[in-house]
C-alpha cells in the first residue's frame, strides 16, 4: 500500500521552503575574552549591529493565485458545457476531457438501471 500523503505537511513544507527566505549578517562579534568587537576586530563597548532580512509571500500574490484558480475553474466549466454528449452512441470510448490544472473529469459508463 502506498504511503499516505499528509497534504497539510506538504503545504507547510512548501510554505516554509518555497515561499519564504531569510538571511542576515552581524558586523563584529566577540573576542576570546568575551568582549564585543567591531567589524575590524577591535574591542568596543557597544554591541555589534545585526541585519536580518526576511522574504515572504505578500497578500497580492494570494490574490493573483485566487484569480488564476477562479479563472481556470470558469474556463473548465465553459469547456465542460461544450462536451458533446449527443455525439456518443455507446459504440466508442468517450475521450473528452477538461484541460485545466484545477479541475479534472471522471468518465463512468454503466448499464442503464431498470425501472
Amino acid at each position: 500500500m502506498p504511503p499516505r500523503i499528509d497534504w497539510l505537511d506538504v503545504k507547510e513544507e512548501l510554505n516554509q521552503n518555497a515561499t519564504a527566505a531569510s538571511k542576515g549578517r552581524c558586523v563584529g562579534g566577540y573576542n576570546a575574552a568575551g568582549d564585543y568587537t567591531d567589524a575590524l576586530g577591535a574591542p568596543t563597548d557597544n554591541a555589534p549591529l545585526c541585519l536580518n532580512i526576511q522574504l515572504g509571500v505578500g497578500p497580492t500574490m494570494y490574490i493573483v493565485i485566487a484569480v488564476i484558480a477562479l479563472g481556470s475553474l470558469l474556463l473548465a466549466q465553459l469547456w465542460f458545457r461544450q462536451v458533446p454528449l449527443s455525439d456518443w452512441d455507446s459504440s466508442a470510448r468517450f475521450t473528452e476531457s477538461v484541460p485545466t490544472v484545477v479541475a479534472h473529469t471522471t468518465v463512468t459508463i454503466t448499464p442503464m438501471e431498470s425501472p
